[in-house]
């Protein structure tokens, strides 16, 4: 690859799937893992396998709670041409759906209904 990363196409590569991996891993304490495989089809296929662990410590609130999401898809995919986009795609996917979960969890200190004696 060299010293230096490669000119960007104005699509995801690999710098912007690193940062947005870090990004997820500093919002939502978890550690994000990323494998592929080799696919059960013919051909150049792969399988990608996307886990999301959580690294708070026991005491502190995660936004996964317990222990991990985890979410497949196969390579290459009709969606995206180049694998960097894909998983870029599907990592963002992964954030939203923390997010929900995030949002979901929370009670907020004010509501339009008034107290109940």
């Amino acid at each position: 690859m060299g010293t230096k990363w490669r000119e960007s196409k104005n699509m995801p590569d690999w710098t912007d799937v690193f940062t947005v991996m870090k990004a997820i891993e500093g919002l939502h304490s978890v550690t994000c893992f990323v494998t592929m495989t080799s696919a059960v089809f013919d051909g150049p296929a792969g399988f990608i396998t996307i886990a999301m662990h959580r690294t708070a410590p026991i005491g502190e609130a995660s936004v996964l709670g317990e222990p991990c999401l985890v979410t497949s898809g196969e390579w290459p995919c009709k969606d995206h041409s180049d694998l960097p986009s894909c998983l870029y795609a599907a990592l963002l996917n992964c954030d939203q759906l923390l997010s929900t979960k995030l949002w979901h969890q929370l009670i907020l200190p004010f509501t339009a209904e008034a107290p109940r004696a």
